[in-house]
């Protein structure tokens, strides 16, 4: 009985592995990742940024390669002998920073691994705190969008060429960014950023102190006039 449970047991795993190396011989060995021979990672609006990748397959199959740029857009090439390159343009219409990938598909429809890439259109990295973004393409950046917060706040750029940033939307500078080096720092003061002066005590008792002496003023110098006319 021992040796009836043992056979049947030792059968059950022969047609196991026979079952499973079949499977595993008809199924397909993906497309390698596609290779990035040529492409751009800065950009400006409103202009062609070149792309060319290169995948194979085993079994010289024909590839096709969809692009995902990022911006709710993609493309796909037609099928393209084994190991072929392809070049691929796409412009994109507003500033910022976008992730793209791309993927590579044997006819068979087994697909690779992505690639991806991040492009930077008039957009500048500021350290891992985020980045400014160029909004009109003038060559000044107008806006910080924060890392942490996942907002767009105010920046300023300065007459030396550095720009304040106010990274936490709480209308006071928190780094001074030097673009030039790359250079991040603590704003000093943490002061709020410039705009319309409020009155405060001290200006109103100011203003009303010079008020009185200038009152007081003409008026001596009005008697003084009346003094030296009837003489």
């Amino acid at each position: 009985m021992k040796r009836k449970i043992v056979s049947i047991v030792c059968t059950l795993v022969f047609l196991t592995l026979i079952a499973n190396f079949g499977t595993a011989s008809i199924i397909p060995n993906m497309p390698s990742k596609p290779e990035l021979l040529n492409y751009m990672i800065e950009g400006k609006t409103n202009t062609l940024c070149n792309y060319t990748v290169r995948s194979t397959s085993p079994g010289n199959k024909s590839i096709k390669y969809v692009f995902d740029w990022g911006d709710n857009t993609n493309t796909t090439t037609g099928f393209l002998p084994n190991g072929t390159a392809t070049t691929q343009n796409h412009t994109w219409t507003t500033a910022g920073v976008y992730d793209m990938w791309v993927e590579a598909f044997d006819n068979e429809s087994v697909s690779s691994e992505k690639t991806y890439l991040t492009i930077l259109i008039d957009a500048i990295y500021v350290t891992d705190k985020g980045y400014l973004i160029d909004e009109n393409s003038n060559g000044t950046y107008d806006i910080f969008y924060s890392n942490t917060t996942k907002n767009e706040t105010t920046v300023q750029k300065q007459t030396n060429e550095t720009y304040l940033i106010d990274s936490d939307g709480d209308s006071k500078w928190d780094y001074v960014y030097d673009q030039n080096t790359g250079a991040l720092a603590q704003y000093p003061s943490g002061e709020e950023m410039p705009g319309e002066a409020e009155p405060t005590n001290a200006l109103w008792y100011a203003l009303t102190l010079g008020t009185i002496l200038g009152i007081a003023l003409l008026v001596a110098i009005f008697l003084t006039y009346e003094r030296i006319k009837k003489k």
